[in-house]
């Protein structure tokens, strides 16, 4: 979804963290954090419907918003339905139908690459 760097660990690396037990222990538990989100995510998908995955997608970007100090009753989310499509394990087109379908009930406002979020709590019960 976003650009990002890969590097190649090497022998100097092990070695490292041999040597080092509080570097492997701070590796650890990233790596445990990683592993738990991952696990959310396969949950998600193979238990809950999309509607709940997306209400969820929207409400964990909400959150990622309030975390930066952005705080207010109705949330605006600069994210594609290609993209939130992704977040949820959905396509594009079924999740622009679950879209719709909430901005007819008034939970949400569809812009171009955005999402106002104008009932937080509703969006909360449909989890």
């Amino acid at each position: 979804m976003t650009d990002c760097e890969l590097l190649v660990l090497n022998q100097g690396f092990l070695h490292l963290l041999e040597t080092r037990a509080d570097l492997c222990m701070i590796l650890l538990r990233i790596l445990c954090r990683r592993l738990r989100q991952t696990s959310k995510q396969v949950e998600n998908v193979m238990f809950r419907h999309l509607e709940s995955r997306v209400a969820k997608a929207l409400l964990q970007l909400a959150e990622s918003v309030a975390m930066h100090g952005l705080q207010s009753a109705s949330v605006e989310l600069h994210v594609s339905q290609r993209e939130l499509g992704k977040m949820a394990g959905g396509s594009r087109e079924s999740v622009n139908k679950i879209l719709q379908n909430r901005h007819r009930q008034g939970l949400i406002g569809l812009g171009k690459a955005s999402v106002l979020i104008r009932d937080l709590e509703a969006l909360r019960r449909l989890i």
